[in-house]
């Protein structure tokens, strides 16, 4: 095979290749190589949910304080480790204000049996409790709290717990920009988050669609029905 043509493995000579193959006519071979140039340059990776290293690949993802995309039990999500440089990514991604907060997600290994007893009131994953960060054994960047207070959840979905179980609480919002539609698959995920997202977590499930209600404890009123 000639140089020129082993696109594969020297994806930086792309652009060269490219020209050779228009000169020569073949645009549709040329065409194929910009598709796949487009691949190999991509940061992004997707990998089925029911894939035995789809947890792991998750969990380094986060612990390195990169942006994933996943499904929970209610929509689907984009997340980060609590590190501000990547909360901070994960808010441009979304288009999101900094004045914003954002909730997390963790399981019972990260609360205390107090916070358990308000959980007990609803259905697993049904709510997110606002609360004051001090409730909470772990730091908290600021970007992410209103008035000191941040919102948790415990979600209904055991990939997710169990990756929470490996990282620590997750920060998470819907996976769409600022404004946009919330997806409820994967199909309906917007290209520009997959794009930017280091790893997707890809799910054939239809989820419900339905963000949980959101209860201040402290005031004792529903924020979010």
């Amino acid at each position: 095979n000639p140089k020129w043509f082993d696109f594969a493995h020297h994806p930086e000579s792309v652009e060269g290749q490219i020209q050779i193959l228009k000169i020569l006519n073949l645009d549709i071979v040329s065409n194929f190589v910009l598709r796949v140039s487009n691949l190999v340059s991509s940061n992004m990776d997707i990998i089925n949910i029911n894939n035995k290293n789809s947890l792991n690949e998750a969990a380094e993802i986060l612990k390195a304080n990169g942006i994933l995309v996943f499904p929970t039990d209610t929509v689907y999500g984009i997340g980060c480790a609590l590190n501000e440089k990547a909360i901070k990514k994960l808010y441009k991604i979304k288009n999101r204000p900094q004045n914003k907060p954002t909730a997390i997600l963790m399981t019972e290994k990260y609360y205390d049996h107090k916070i358990a007893d308000y959980f007990k009131k609803y259905k697993k994953g049904q709510a997110t409790l606002v609360l004051n960060k001090k409730l909470l054994d772990f730091d908290i960047p600021s970007i992410i709290t209103k008035d000191n207070k941040i919102g948790i959840r415990n979600p209904n979905l055991k990939w997710l717990e169990d990756l929470i179980d490996l990282t620590g609480p997750i920060v998470a919002s819907s996976a769409n920009r600022q404004g946009e539609p919330t997806p409820s698959n994967f199909k309906n995920l917007d290209s520009i988050i997959i794009d930017e997202a280091d790893l997707v977590i890809k799910s054939h499930i239809e989820l419900n669609g339905t963000p949980s209600m959101v209860f201040d404890i402290e005031e004792n009123k529903i924020i979010r029905p």
